[in-house]
């Protein structure tokens, strides 16, 4: 509780100390920027650290870290001293209730992301291992780059800034790691709800006021709450489907009594091909992880019809597995540069045209906290930085050109984007120097698409919000010339696309060092047969692509059509004769998050997994980002434009409320022989009370379009479907959250203790007496694989291990060399009776201490007085013990 209350204490310090850096770099947007003052100040505060602690000028440690934030401090008040501390206070005053608003958002994003940890804590399964392994790790290093937890005499390979970021606050607020993992989801949870909250709460403003002075109208403080409910809360729509296969939608009974659904067998989505034990309104597959299956909506298939595993990870389901990997890590600072691109559309970069080559035209804060930012994505996530920069890039120019024209403006994006990618680069360069990747190149998407089916469950709650604003929006504005162009550019982007990857895909097939080896993994027999079924297979299912073209063209024919006049370079208000800067940036982040959505129609990246597993997870989660932020604002303006509903519509979405929270409860209580009797082993649909309350929501629904459409109310319909999609990818978290926590478990056994329940009490004595010891390379057991509790000691101490998990070593360096004959030098080392061969090992990896416990037992033919003879046994706790080598220490 205490660690908990020092986290927010820490972000209301963080956010006050950036206050005056921010309210310059976003001068238009309301607030002055307040929302992302958090998330920024955090990135300088570790950027600064970083280059300190890499050049050798500070050590990694609190005393580091405290003069890096007295750095901070010292900039900012001479910043405020310039701008009058008198003129911030008043602003600040002047917007308390933004403050209120941007604070209460964050504490309660916090809070209850907290509290969902809390019921499960426990750092184990999946890839939790890894991450607890870089941050104890980066925690115990002197300098940067960090030691390799899992590779003793190597650096990590790998974004690490996200875990940087989060050993700071750890460092900072005295928490211990196993604590601070949990607390670190907590704070990103809630920055990036911050985040979203405050770009749509910023579009909204901006679309309705003409000056920064123009008071902001009530609603909006609540209606861009609905940004971090889309983003963080709603789901696709597996949860949907998964709630109707469970309850027995589309079975019947063949002549032998087997339950059987072509309906089912046909739509493979991941765990809903097979019958349900038993019908239920509340998915009864056991195992535990029906949480699962939704990551998992997209499946790829060979030309053999071989199925291949796609990871679709969205945000719900990334913070309830609770791996904070970098996709996650790097959200609040996603949401960071895209309100700077906002800023940017809007005139807050002051951009001055150049003509010389690399000339950024811009002021040195923005270009300076441009950089930082950009960079410190590369650093974070490497697969997010080209598209953010592609869309601040564009805001510039767009603005530049309603001053200006078009002339000359290919060339300023160009420049801009060369010079902004290339100094963010080189401001994060020894990160570079550092890094090696799996990454070889890219690969022809020649067998593998998205099926539109797949594509719809996926991104279904968003697609309908946007389709259903844009097309409302062309409607309104529709120009016949401008809709066949923008038709033509959408068509020819897709051919121009397919035609790229059925040509580039037959000639790397007919490549002799590459082709046969990747016609084997297609499933095809020779180049011809290849490209011959590409086709047949794009023909068969084109629906993603249209969908997407769809976006394209609407968003192309709106940006096209709007009309705008030359405006000034203003810095004190708002430019009032730029039409609806946030309609344009609507358009922008529809349109980059259908950039990252096509591309893997067409490529991906070329890993060791040579399949679009790592390329559809990257890029449909920033999709997710953006989109959700577009669905959002589209969502908001939709309502606006429906007005005050009736009495009949108030009394339909009253009902549809009180239903929901009826079906809500009867669906998911389990405590009660009754409760369970309306939701367990039920018969045919109508057997069951509850059958009556979940049907009778989509019923109040159906009746509310069929009035609005007999009334001819198009607005009112196109909103009530919007609802209705949105609803559905809320089933998913209600469910599922229910289920990952066992019901919310026991009050009374709340932690954020991530080693509870992992651990023993032995092993987790050994492992904080690691924590106090002389940083040395340690031996403990490893079996060679991944996804398990092995080399739990360096995991949760930070001390280098000889070898870790072999699998991710290999995926972060792009290939096994560096690790050589640790795996079997391991096995000699704990199974060999040889005390010479023991002290060979020893000396080629340095190793200090050799951890003996359960694990090593189990795996190896221990041989363990060799290490009683002739180390020092420094740690005993019942079946653990730690020997020191000393003659390690002085090499």
């Amino acid at each position: 509780m205490i660690q908990s209350l020092l986290w927010l204490l820490f972000s209301i310090l963080i956010g006050t100390i950036t206050l005056p850096l921010c309210r310059r770099l976003f001068t238009r947007l309301p607030g002055k920027g307040y929302f992302f003052a958090k998330p920024l100040g955090l990135l300088l505060w570790g950027f600064v650290f970083w280059w300190l602690v890499t050049l050798r000028l500070l050590q990694n440690d609190l005393s580091g870290q405290l003069v890096a934030l007295f750095i901070l401090i010292i900039v900012n008040l001479l910043i405020a001293r310039k701008d009058g501390f008198q003129v911030i206070w008043n602003e600040i005053k002047a917007n308390k209730r933004l403050v209120f608003w941007a604070e209460a958002v964050f504490t309660v994003a916090f809070v209850m992301m907290a509290l969902l940890r809390a019921f499960n804590p426990e750092i184990v399964n999946t890839e939790k291992f890894m991450e607890m392994a870089f941050i104890n790790a980066i925690d115990r290093s002197p300098s940067f780059p960090p030691l390799d937890p899992w590779l003793s005499g190597y650096s990590i390979s790998y974004y690490y800034l996200g875990y940087l970021l989060g050993v700071m606050i750890t460092r900072i607020t005295a928490t211990a790691s196993e604590v601070g993992y949990n607390l670190i989801a907590a704070y990103w949870y809630a920055m990036t709800a911050l985040g979203a909250y405050g770009i749509v709460f910023s579009m909204l403003v901006n679309s309705r006021r003409k000056s920064l002075k123009q008071e902001i109208p009530n609603w909006i403080y609540h209606a861009a709450l609905l940004a971090p409910i889309m983003l963080l809360v709603v789901s696709n729509w597996h949860g949907f489907f998964d709630v109707l296969h469970s309850r027995g939608f589309f079975y019947s009974s063949d002549e032998a009594g087997n339950l059987v659904s072509e309906f089912w067998t046909k739509f493979n989505l991941r765990d809903l091909t097979e019958a349900p034990k038993s019908f239920s309104w509340y998915p009864l597959r056991g195992g535990g992880w029906t949480w699962w299956a939704a990551s998992r909506t997209v499946i790829d298939h060979n030309f053999a019809g071989s199925a291949i595993e796609i990871i679709d990870e969205f945000p719900a389901f990334s913070f309830i597995l609770a791996d904070i990997h970098p996709h996650v890590l790097n959200m609040p600072f996603i949401l960071l540069s895209i309100a700077m691109a906002f800023e940017a559309l809007l005139g807050g970069w002051h951009l001055k045209v150049r003509g010389w080559l690399f000339s950024t035209g811009l002021e040195p804060l923005h270009l300076a906290i441009g950089l930082i930012t950009l960079g410190g994505l590369s650093f974070i996530n490497t697969w997010d930085f080209p598209f953010y920069l592609l869309l601040i890039a564009c805001s510039l120019t767009y603005f530049t050109y309603l001053q200006h024209g078009w002339n000359g403006r290919f060339w300023q994006f160009l420049q801009l984007s060369l010079g902004l990618g290339i100094g963010s680069i080189l401001l994060y360069l020894p990160f570079f120097l550092s890094f090696s990747s799996q990454a070889g190149g890219i690969l022809p998407s020649f067998s593998f698409f998205t099926a539109g089916k797949y594509f719809w469950v996926m991104f279904g709650p968003f697609l309908l919000a946007i389709l259903a604003y844009l097309c409302y929006c062309l409607y309104k504005k529709f120009d016949l010339k401008v809709a066949i162009k923008a038709a033509l550019i959408s068509l020819l982007l897709a051919v121009i696309g397919l035609l790229f990857t059925l040509g580039f895909g037959y000639l790397v097939l007919n490549l002799d060092s590459v082709g046969q080896a990747l016609l084997m993994r297609l499933g095809a027999s020779s180049p011809q047969q290849a490209l011959q079924l590409a086709i047949q297979g794009r023909l068969a299912d084109p629906w993603t692509l249209l969908t997407i073209a769809l976006l394209i063209f609407l968003a192309l024919a709106l940006l096209v059509a709007s009309k705008h006049k030359t405006v000034p370079d203003q810095t004190s208000e708002l430019v009032p004769e730029l039409k609806t800067p946030p309609e344009v940036f609507l358009l922008f982040i529809v349109l980059l998050g259908a950039l990252f959505a096509i591309l893997p129609e067409f490529i991906f990246l070329r890993d060791q997994f040579a399949n679009r597993m790592n390329t559809i997870f990257k890029f449909y989660f920033q999709t997710w980002i953006l989109w959700s932020l577009a669905a959002s604002y589209a969502s908001i303006k939709l309502i606006r434009k429906y007005g005050r509903p009736g009495l009949f519509e108030q009394i339909c979405l009253g009902l549809v409320f009180l239903l929901s929270l009826a079906a809500i409860f009867m669906g998911i209580y389990r405590n009660d022989a009754v409760y369970n009797n309306l939701n367990q082993n039920l018969g045919n649909i109508g057997s069951s009370p509850l059958d009556y309350v979940v049907l009778g929501i989509p019923l109040v629904i159906l009746i509310c379009v069929l009035v609005n459409i007999f009334k001819r109310q198009w607005s009112r319909v196109a909103t009530i479907l919007v609802l209705f999609g949105l609803l559905g990818g809320l089933i998913y978290p209600v469910v599922q959250i229910w289920q990952k926590t066992n019901a919310f478990g026991t009050p009374a056994a709340l932690s954020l203790d991530g080693m509870r329940g992992v651990l023993q009490p032995d092993e987790i004595a050994a492992v904080k007496w690691l924590r106090r010891a002389p940083i040395g390379v340690l031996a403990e057991a490893n079996n060679g694989g991944q996804y398990s509790i092995y080399n739990y000691a360096s995991t949760f101490s930070g001390m280098p291990s000889v070898l870790g998990w072999v699998g991710h070593e290999s995926q972060w360096r792009g290939g096994d060399i560096e690790m050589g004959s640790r795996y079997k030098d391991l096995e000699v080392l704990y199974s060999t009776a040889d005390w010479d061969r023991t002290v060979e090992i020893l000396t080629r990896y340095n190793i200090r201490y050799i951890y003996v416990g359960p694990l090593e037992a189990s795996t190896y033919k221990l041989e363990e007085g060799k290490f009683s003879t002739h180390l020092n046994l420094a740690f005993e706790s019942g079946s653990v013990k730690i020997f020191e080598n000393t003659a390690a220490e002085n090499r």
